[in-house]
C-alpha cells in the first residue's frame, strides 16, 4: 500500500510545521459557528409527511428499477451497447430518485419501513 518508491521524484520538507494549522484550516476552523451560535439558529421543524404516499411511490420505482435491471442484462447478452447504456441512464434516473425521496424522509426525522430497500434487483416477467 502506499505510493511505489518509483512514481516518486523527490522528497522535500514541507514548509508547514505540523504543530500549526494550515492556513486553509485556520479559516475552516475561524469560520465554523460555535456551539452556542449553532444553538441560537432555531431549525425549521420537521413537516409531516404522507409515508404511505412515499411507500407507494417507492414500490412504482422498484418495479420500474427492476425492470431496466432485466434490460441491462439482455442488452449485455446480445453485446447491444447503446441498449445497455440507454437502460443504465434510466436506471440511474429511478435510482437518483428513490435516494432523494429517502433523503427527504430522514430529513423530517421519518423511520423508513424495514422493506423500504426490499424487492430491488429481482426478476420481473
Amino acid at each position: 500500500m502506499g505510493i511505489e518508491k518509483n512514481t516518486v521524484k523527490s522528497i522535500e520538507k514541507s514548509r508547514f510545521d505540523d504543530d500549526q494549522p494550515r492556513p486553509s484550516e485556520e479559516a475552516t476552523l475561524k469560520s465554523a459557528p460555535s456551539a452556542s451560535e449553532a444553538a441560537s439558529k432555531p431549525e425549521a421543524p420537521p413537516k409531516k409527511v404522507d409515508l404511505k404516499a412515499y411507500q407507494d411511490r417507492m414500490a412504482q420505482l422498484k418495479i420500474e428499477l427492476n425492470k431496466t435491471l432485466a434490460r441491462i442484462k439482455k442488452a449485455d447478452e446480445r453485446k447491444d451497447a447503446r441498449a445497455k447504456d440507454e437502460a443504465m441512464e434510466e436506471n440511474r434516473r429511478i435510482s437518483d430518485e428513490m435516494w432523494k425521496m429517502t433523503d427527504e424522509l430522514e430529513k423530517n426525522n421519518v423511520k423508513l419501513p424495514s422493506d423500504w430497500w426490499g424487492g430491488i434487483g429481482q426478476e420481473t416477467p
